[in-house]
């Protein structure tokens, strides 16, 4: 879940001061009893998850319970417990004051209020990814009952339980590093330099290193995942001959060598001369290469469709406009939204110990939960057609375009830009959607599937529409309208609704900056 981990933690990264702990708790003075409850928290959390992983485990390996109701609950049990860090970290912030304990520890300022300190981010994340390490310790244990007791049992992968950790965070976090890295040093220069033309030129490399970023991910991916270019042979042959039939531009195919724990594929970058497709080693080994050959299409479905740049430019209008809307309900005064002179704000008194003012500090949390809701449904919705999208055009990629065909071999000739789509293309990639969902202990759940595959709907779900397409030919022509439809009105309406709140707002364009 590296997408929700980014929005979380660069929400959480944003405010420059957080309130003091609830008067209710009744916590003696000073920070160091919001930083104990704070990690007690963390442990007594991370206890939980330890339980209920231990109990997983040995359902897998006593077959106590069908494999698909462990496996769902296995799926909830993850999803609970990212979840559940959120909520809990929410808390620290908000009812514990952890992050007013940590503001406590940077200098005075004349009037002995604690001001922001270079890198207290970090230390405010702490207990946050100690938390998610230590779930993952605990996930360990399932994920190794899942190989060695799946259809194709697997030795154990070629590390221990800490070895693990460290490979889910440099899965994970990979994404989520570099993004919050910019961030962090930009409110750190803005702290250490805060005048005007220091503003500036800061302003000005920020731009440069987020444009940077934005092309240079791919290769910072291959340096910290250990990215190897797949070695010469057929199949290396045949994905290349197949990129060049659908006019398909990259500038390598990588081998993910995840210790064969993953089957997987993915493409990073949106410039092709610097964009890669990343095959993980379990994949290669247990699909056949005509399923290879469908999942690299699949891949390349995403880069046709310009499904990248339309989600970045999706979430950002989307992050305008609802922090925008959240904004100017919160903060506009009754007196006038009636019409009538607004009455003169009496300011709160300055919190000594640097907190902020409770009106002002619990902004972030209907910005969060708005903007989340709004990800989950509309994003959510978004994402599930792209991905079928992507389907079928990794069928395409393997389709000979004849539809009474009844199977390829090694003479059959396929047409170029990916153009025709016949039953054994449409087969082929059905299996290897099934065969990758299998491997990973995804199965074709459908029970809950809203919930467990919010970005890419279930296996079951993505199967049923492929067959309904080889049934029904015309299908894929009318839901490929209806998709084109649904994405471009929806970019216009976030587009008209940044420009109606620019236009109608007192504030301009202050309203679309909701920090």
């Amino acid at each position: 879940m590296p997408f929700l981990l980014l929005f979380f933690l660069i929400l959480v990264c944003l405010p420059e001061s957080w309130p003091a702990p609830a008067e209710w708790l009744g916590l003696p003075a000073g920070p160091w009893w919001p930083a104990a409850l704070t990690w007690v928290s963390v442990f007594f959390l991370s206890a939980v998850t330890a339980v209920l992983s231990h109990r997983l485990g040995i359902a897998l390996y006593r077959q106590t319970s069908d494999r698909e109701v462990v496996l769902r609950r296995y799926g909830l049990l993850r999803l609970a417990h990212l979840f559940g860090l959120f909520a809990f970290f929410g808390l620290a912030l908000y009812l514990l004051g952890w992050g007013w304990a940590v503001r406590c520890l940077g200098p005075a300022d004349a009037q002995g209020v604690p001001q922001p300190f270079p890198g207290s981010e970090l230390l405010l994340l702490t207990p946050f990814l100690a938390a998610l390490a230590f779930g993952w310790a605990c996930f360990y244990d399932v994920d190794r009952a899942l190989h060695q007791t799946g259809p194709a049992p697997l030795d154990a992968p070629g590390w221990g339980r800490w070895g693990y950790v460290l490979f889910q965070a440099r899965q994970n976090l990979a994404f989520v590093g570099v993004p919050l890295i910019l961030l962090m040093s930009h409110k750190a220069l803005h702290q250490s330099f805060p005048g005007p033309d220091e503003a500036t030129v800061i302003e000005g490399a920020y731009l440069v290193a987020v444009v940077g970023v934005y092309f240079g991910l791919p290769w910072f991916l291959r340096l910290v995942w250990g990215l190897k270019p797949m070695p010469p042979g057929p199949l290396r042959d045949r994905l290349e001959a197949a990129g060049r039939r659908v006019g398909f531009r990259y500038s390598d195919i990588l081998l993910w060598d995840t210790h064969r724990t993953i089957a997987n594929a993915m493409v990073a970058g949106l410039s092709p001369y610097l964009r890669y497709v990343l095959l993980s080693d379990r994949l290669i080994e247990e699909l056949t290469p005509d399923e290879v050959e469908a999942v690299f299409g699949h891949e390349i479905g995403h880069v046709k469709h310009l499904h990248m740049p339309y989600y970045l430019g999706f979430l950002f209008a989307s992050f305008l406009v609802v922090g925008g809307l959240l904004e100017l309900v919160l903060y506009q005064p009754p007196a006038a939204v009636a019409g009538e002179p607004a009455p003169a704000a009496q300011a709160p008194a300055p919190d000594p110990a640097g907190g902020e003012p409770l009106t002002d500090a619990l902004f972030p949390i209907p910005l969060t939960l708005g903007l989340g809701a709004y990800i989950f449904v509309v994003f959510g919705f978004l994402s599930r057609r792209c991905e079928r999208q992507a389907d079928l055009f990794g069928c395409r990629t393997v389709s000979c375009g004849r539809r009474d065909c009844t199977g390829h071999d090694a003479t059959t000739p396929l047409p170029a830009g990916a153009a025709g789509l016949c039953p054994t293309g449409i087969t082929t990639f059905v299996s290897a959607l099934e065969k990758v969902g299998r491997l990973n202990g995804m199965g074709r759940q459908k029970k809950l599937g809203w919930l467990l595959a919010w970005l890419h709907s279930t296996i079951g779900h993505r199967v049923d529409f492929l067959h309904a397409v080889a049934a029904d030919p015309g299908l894929a022509a009318r839901f490929q309208r209806r998709v084109v439809w649904v994405k471009w009105c929806l970019m216009l309406l976030l587009v008209l609704g940044a420009g109606l709140l620019v236009m109608t707002s007192p504030l301009g364009w202050n309203h679309l900056r909701p920090f």
